[in-house]
């Protein structure tokens, strides 16, 4: 047992009580951050609306690649895979991770992110699902058929040189989520460069709030 876990076993419930409390603050005030950047530079931007629309999801990589949509050098194809890619790992890990290996291109998925996956979506597939139209937390995240990934691009999403912001609408959150793709000049082709935001937490169902 180190120092701080036998002086807190010393202080009693209420020090433990507020330590925990403490580092809930802490990831809460780094996700406000996220947010209120993100609503920021929604007010200083203009807005483009984009959506990709699926027939059916993906449940593997050569499922994946042979939808008529799947087009590497179409960067909302690539966002909006991405989060058919994840919604796949929530049910199949193994599919889900050599989706977004495709989708990641010349890096694979990184260990880090794998772990983060299992500890933000296990048990929680509806975090996924509220990034397809029509689900939100009145109806438990149900989305509606086609599904559907609908998305923002502001004016200066594309600053830096072969980067680009994009902005994913969820159902469960006041503002969208971010992901940021990274594009490969030798081919044109884009690729997820990084895709935590999308792992944030959102409004729960309201089937799972025992206050509504």
């Amino acid at each position: 047992m180190g120092l701080l876990d036998d002086l807190l076993r010393k202080l009693g419930t209420s020090a433990q009580n507020a330590v925990h409390s403490g580092a809930v603050k802490v990831k809460n005030g780094i996700e406000n951050g996220i947010d209120n950047a993100v609503k920021n530079a929604k007010k200083r931007a203009s807005v483009k609306h984009k959506s990709v629309k699926f027939e059916k999801l993906p449940q593997n990589v050569e499922e994946m690649k042979a939808m008529r949509t799947f087009d590497q050098k179409d960067e909302y194809a690539v966002a909006a895979f991405t989060v058919a890619a994840l919604l796949r790992f929530v049910s199949s890990p193994e599919d889900g991770k050599a989706m977004l290996n495709v989708l990641k291109g010349p890096e694979d998925v990184s260990n880090l992110e794998v772990q983060m996956m299992y500890e933000r979506l296990t048990d929680n597939e509806y975090l996924i699902r509220s990034y397809f139209k029509g689900a939100e937390p009145e109806n438990n995240y149900q989305p509606k058929d086609p599904w559907t990934v609908e998305m923002e691009e502001y004016s200066n999403s594309r600053d830096i040189d072969n980067y680009l912001y994009l902005y994913i609408v969820s159902g469960g959150a006041d503002n969208p989520r971010q992901i940021q793709l990274r594009r490969k000049p030798s081919t044109g082709e884009w690729f997820v460069w990084v895709f935590e935001g999308l792992l944030m937490d959102i409004r729960i169902p309201v089937s799972e709030d025992k206050w509504a």
